[in-house]
């Protein structure tokens, strides 16, 4: 959701975070509890010593499409809110990935995505 913020208004506390908690329903996976799903979203300078960790996530587009097709990637690349008049918005900066084609790849029959570059 789009918010128009006036930049006049002071912050009044900016937090950055290296993870979040998404939760969401998942009526065809029968491993949740009643299809309800949690899962990490891991946005961090240094996971393991090894470099950063920026996990991908999906990102419903059109809700009438089936599957993928409704649906566009991001990877996370900043996890962050701000309080600002009393109200706290959770923020995140992302990168958009564009689909290869029209349709899944017909050999794996996975969609190929790319960096989106502007």
């Amino acid at each position: 959701m789009d918010k128009d913020v006036d930049l006049d208004d002071e912050i009044e506390h900016l937090s950055v975070f290296h993870s979040a908690v998404a939760s969401f329903y998942s009526p065809s996976d029968p491993s949740g509890i009643r299809g309800m799903k949690r899962e990490r979203i891991q946005c961090t300078p240094s996971w393991r010593k090894h470099g950063p960790r920026r996990d991908c996530a999906f990102i419903v587009d059109d809700d009438d499409a089936p599957g993928f097709a409704g649906m566009s990637v991001v990877r996370i690349r900043l996890l962050f809110s701000f309080t600002r008049n009393g109200v706290y918005h959770p923020c995140a900066v992302v990168q958009w990935f564009k689909k290869v084609g029209r349709r899944p790849d017909p050999q794996t029959e996975m969609w190929i995505v790319e960096p989106e570059v502007k």
